[in-house]
């Protein structure tokens, strides 16, 4: 049966989020974006032609819900700031003949911690070849290092959301306001302007960001893979964030004694099921790859 999901929202990327969500539980639904109230009277009525019935989401931070001119519409956000999609399924099912396809085999979260002593040419070449986070519906990066990839530009928006980080206020959909989709197909703020700020914050300010990701897969509403890239810190505190991870993968350039001890101390660290993957890549000298960082 087509029915119709009328959703006002500003923010087009979160539009675009949860309409790949919406559109996994129901396939036959027109999706309707309106960023404004005044788009309501304009909108084409070509695809409402088709639709039997139609539901309205609202985004209570921008809009009444006087604004939708249905008095049903349900709010996004929920009493702790997070979009739980599962909320929203079954308001949407409600006095409807529609049943949502059952999303009970799509994966909840998943945390890979990257830990790179390689240049970042050697980066960007390993994580271009990962495939497992884009089985998730937000596959999130995160860059906790001075730059970010080679063909991305440095923003304000990594620097923002570390700061957003330390308010006790600070919720998971705080994370994806600061993010945009890439040109590989990640979610991500992309790397700091400051190289200092990530090291500001240390393990904890970390570990703190990577659990509220967790969270946006609320009740297994949103699945996400988070890769959280760290470089230059201390041994300590790289192996204290690894500890939060359900992945952990050592990029390096060769065998050593001291890659050794460290790698032993990751796995003491990790629980038994999860075991650091050590890659090594081709060796390049400085001189050599004008992109060494």
């Amino acid at each position: 049966m087509a029915f119709g999901i009328k959703v006002f929202i500003k923010d087009e990327y979160l539009f675009t989020l949860l309409r790949q969500r919406l559109g996994y539980c129901f396939p036959e639904a027109y999706i309707m974006r309106f960023s404004c109230p005044d788009a309501l009277a304009k909108c084409d009525k070509d695809q409402e032609r088709f639709c039997e019935f139609e539901k309205t989401l609202y985004d209570q931070r921008q809009f009444k819900a006087q604004d939708t001119g249905d008095p049903g519409a349900v709010a996004l956000f929920d009493e702790k700031g997070i979009i739980d999609c599962k909320r929203i399924i079954r308001a949407l099912g409600i006095n409807s003949k529609v049943t949502p396809v059952s999303m009970s085999s799509k994966p909840g979260n998943k945390v890979t911690v990257l830990l790179s002593f390689v240049y970042r040419k050697e980066l960007e070449d390993y994580i271009h070849d990962l495939t497992d986070p884009y089985d998730y519906d937000i596959p999130l990066r995160l860059d906790f290092t001075g730059g970010f990839g080679l063909n991305s530009k440095e923003s304000e928006n990594m620097n923002e959301l570390v700061r957003r980080s330390a308010s006790r206020r600070f919720t998971a959909s705080d994370i994806l306001s600061y993010v945009r989709r890439d040109d590989q197909g990640f979610m991500t703020p992309g790397g700091s302007l400051d190289p200092d700020i990530c090291h500001e914050i240390g393990s904890a300010g970390i570990i703190k960001i990577l659990n509220m990701a967790k969270t946006i897969s609320s009740e297994d509403s949103w699945s996400v893979s988070v890769l959280a890239v760290l470089d230059s810190f201390s041994s300590k505190d790289m192996i204290a964030v690894a500890k939060e991870a359900d992945r952990v993968i050592v990029l390096a350039h060769d065998m050593s004694q001291g890659l050794s001890d460290f790698v032993s101390g990751i796995n003491r660290a990790l629980p038994p099921d999860i075991k650091a993957e050590l890659i090594l890549t081709e060796e390049r000298t400085a001189a050599y790859d004008k992109n060494a960082v």
